[in-house]
């Protein structure tokens, strides 16, 4: 805002002038009157009130037939109360804490906090997926899948194939399997039942011809001579075959005897090697039942990343009991961030914040559709705060407009041959300083750094989602790999979407950067001003003195949104306007950043001599060790100086409290600076009133 002592002579000066010739601008001296009360008017509603001033500014703007110098400043104040009103939309302030100073949990930048403190939640919660995943990937570990395989193996093996392979094959004796013993014990079986037929029909013939030769035997005894010898040899002859045939059983019945033992051993075999398959079994089974059980567990830890993560359908489970295995911080109970209330203020504010606080969500979901219904609400301040001081911007082009008129107009009066001696040359010449063209350019360039901010708090903000919505897809996505064969399926919020704040942060680093870029423009031109007069140094100096901040407030954002490149090009460029400054005696500001600090250093005599602050002669209201505020300074320190950018930002220097702030036109102009150039008494008239 305009110094309330350089606003107070410019009305005088140019009350001097109207009523000096009075007469042809009679006119403009009545509507530069209707001016001027107007701005009295909306001066008594800006400390608090700047929405409600704005339209009687812009009415003071817009009265006809007005001089320049009116419509400068009516431009002028118009533009400082909507720089204000940006203000209070960022800082959240209303008409109580615009008198406490203590800002309300509406603006801007406390929205944008919150939404940062709910991201930290949703990184907790994220967290606790995490812990999950880490349990899931241990019990993965424990999967039997070469163990089962290795006991399916063996129990194919043990029990064998169609081919009747044996189960192990050895040098030293093989171990056959079930259907190698199952092929044994039929063979025996079928050869045991061959010789026992056998057997049977050779005891049947053999039992014949015993029957035979006893019968034949009888015979020869009943008989004598020939017929009797020969049926005596036909009986030996059986007997004799009755012989051979129990012989031949004899050998059969060695056989059957060894089959059989054979059979036996096939037998006890067999059992053995079926008691064997059932354990084989038995164990592929309580693999099976074990892995089961450890299904289970990553079962509930999907359910219960699941409930972390919210939204329809999940389910609200408690931890796995199986708290041995698991992670301390891996249960599902999550963290409630404490809600933001002021820690001072009015009384009936910090009640109303905090007799009843806003349930915080405390899953993933929730937690992200907070975040999205407050960055609707920050997106529609913040829009609305841009719009201000867009409109301030023009307001300020209209003030440099009028300044220009003014400054050609009195520099052709001062430039006439017969000016000399005239009374009024030195209220011209005053009139020329006082709207010099640097003081606009500097207002113009805080209200590019003030859109600086907004911008560069909005992308630092996004930043912070964008990593916890990358963090969080990366987790997720990891545990649905380890979910895979279950019936479970983690999704992130759809409101948490990386893709989406990619693009989004990447716009607002652009605007930032582009308001940066012209706020260092019009810095840099106020810095290469010629500096004619002690007002147009001290905006020189003052520049600096802000172009520092910026530089170092812009290499601060580069850091908050992960460009490096960029950030230690502005932090280098901070650096080096440091020293231009101490170079040329100009006061930096105070508290500096550590990382911009001059060491300090101690003369030998211990004596120290204070940096010139510009012509012996200049005001003592003008600005020295700090950048003049651009904005009101009742309540836009914080907001209005650039140094305080987040994240690890450096406080700012507090502002000079030398120089009360304008609230509207004084009701009697100021008496004129002991700097101006010595210019005549002016007639005495009573001056417009204001």
């Amino acid at each position: 805002m305009q110094a309330p002592w350089k606003r107070a002579a410019s009305i005088t000066v140019a009350a001097c002038v109207a009523t000096a010739l009075i007469g042809c601008k009679r006119p403009v001296e009545q509507a530069d009157r209707s001016v001027n009360q107007q701005l009295a008017d909306a001066g008594k509603q800006l400390p608090g009130q700047p929405d409600k001033a704005i339209p009687v500014f812009q009415k003071a703007a817009t009265v006809a037939g007005a001089s320049h110098v009116a419509q400068a400043q009516a431009h002028r104040d118009l533009a400082d109360a909507r720089v204000r009103a940006a203000d209070h939309l960022i800082l959240g302030l209303t008409p109580a804490s615009a008198k406490t100073k203590t800002p309300s949990a509406d603006g801007v930048e406390q929205i944008e906090a919150e939404i940062v403190s709910l991201c930290t939640a949703i990184n907790q919660q994220t967290a606790r997926i995490q812990a999950n995943n880490v349990v899931m990937a241990g019990y993965k570990q424990l999967e039997p899948k070469a163990a089962q395989e290795a006991l399916t193996k063996g129990t194919s093996a043990a029990e064998g194939g169609q081919d009747a392979a044996p189960w192990i094959s050895a040098d030293s004796g093989a171990i056959p399997s079930v259907a190698a013993v199952d092929a044994q014990v039929t063979a025996l079986t079928e050869k045991i039942t061959a010789l026992e037929t056998r057997k049977k029909e050779l005891d049947a013939q053999r039992l014949t011809a015993v029957q035979q030769a006893e019968q034949l035997r009888n015979q020869s005894e009943a008989t004598t001579g020939h017929k009797s010898v020969e049926l005596f040899t036909q009986s030996s002859n059986l007997r004799k075959q009755a012989a051979d045939l129990t012989a031949q059983m004899d050998v059969l019945d060695a056989q059957l005897a060894t089959l059989n033992q054979d059979l036996r051993l096939a037998k006890a075999q067999k059992e053995q090697l079926a008691k064997a398959v059932k354990a084989l079994k038995g164990q592929t089974a309580q693999v099976a039942i074990n892995w089961k059980a450890i299904q289970e567990q990553i079962q509930a830890r999907g359910q219960a990343s699941q409930a972390l993560l919210g939204g329809a359908g999940a389910p609200a489970v408690a931890a796995p009991a199986d708290a041995t295995t698991a992670p301390a911080d891996a249960t599902t109970a999550p963290v409630t961030p404490a809600p933001l209330t002021p820690a001072t203020g009015p009384a009936g504010a910090t009640a109303a914040a905090t007799t009843e606080p806003a349930a915080t969500p405390s899953d993933i979901t929730g937690l992200s559709d907070a975040i999205a219904a407050l960055s609707a609400k920050a997106d529609a301040l913040r829009d609305k705060a841009a719009a201000h001081l867009n409109d301030a911007l023009k307001d300020y082009e209209q003030v440099a407009k009028s300044n220009k008129v003014i400054a050609t107009e009195y520099t052709e009066k001062l430039n006439k041959p017969d000016i000399r001696g005239y009374p009024q040359s030195g209220a011209w010449q005053m009139l020329i300083e006082i709207h010099n063209p640097s003081d606009v350019k500097l207002q113009e360039a805080g209200a590019w750094l003030r859109l600086a901010r907004i911008y560069a708090d909005w992308a630092h903000t996004l930043a912070v989602q964008d990593d916890a919505a990358k963090t969080l897809k990366k987790t997720v996505d990891a545990g649905n790999t380890l979910l895979a064969g279950t019936d479970l399926k983690l999704a992130a919020p759809a409101s948490l979407n990386a893709d989406t704040l990619d693009k989004t942060m990447a716009d607002a680093k652009s605007r930032a950067e582009e308001a940066y870029d012209k706020a260092d423009k019009l810095l840099q031109e106020v810095i290469t001003a010629p500096a004619t007069n002690p007002l147009t140094k001290s905006a020189r100096d003052a520049a600096r003195t802000v172009q520092l901040v910026a530089y170092y407030g812009r290499s601060q954002f580069d850091s908050a949104v992960g460009d490096s490149s960029n950030s230690g090009k502005w932090l280098s460029e901070s650096k080096r306007t440091r020293d231009t400054m101490t170079a040329d005696n100009i006061p930096l500001p105070s508290p500096m950043p550590v990382e911009i600090s001059l060491a300090p250093t101690v003369s030998s005599t211990f004596e120290t001599t204070p940096p010139a602050t510009g012509p012996s002669t200049a005001p003592t209201t003008l600005p020295t060790t700090t950048a003049p505020t651009t904005g009101p300074t009742t309540d836009t320190t914080t907001f209005g100086n650039t140094i305080d950018t987040r994240p690890n930002a450096t406080p700012p220097a507090p502002p000079s409290t030398d120089t009360p702030p304008a609230t509207g036109p004084s009701t009697a102009p100021a008496a004129t600076p002991d700097t101006a150039p010595a210019s005549p008494t002016p007639p005495a008239a009573t001056p417009p009133a204001q």
